[in-house]
């Protein structure tokens, strides 16, 4: 644990936690599962990263870096 908060995947993976962020502010109930946060929960359904950022992005909630290339 690097802070005592948060493992250290927490901080490499600012873009994930923008999106988690951002689907909590939108009243999404994200859960992280194992300590390596390589998965996230929402509902009955387990996402990868990529599909969590994905699903942010198709919400509007982060910008969709290969859209706005």
């Amino acid at each position: 644990m690097s802070d005592g908060h948060h493992p250290v995947r927490w901080q490499e993976a600012d873009p994930i936690m923008e999106a988690v962020d951002a689907l909590l502010a939108a009243k999404v109930p994200v859960v992280p599962i194992g300590e390596e946060l390589e998965r996230w929960q929402i509902g009955d359904l387990i996402f990868s990263d990529a599909d969590l950022w994905r699903l942010a992005a198709s919400r509007g909630l982060v910008e969709d870096a290969e859209r706005s290339l």
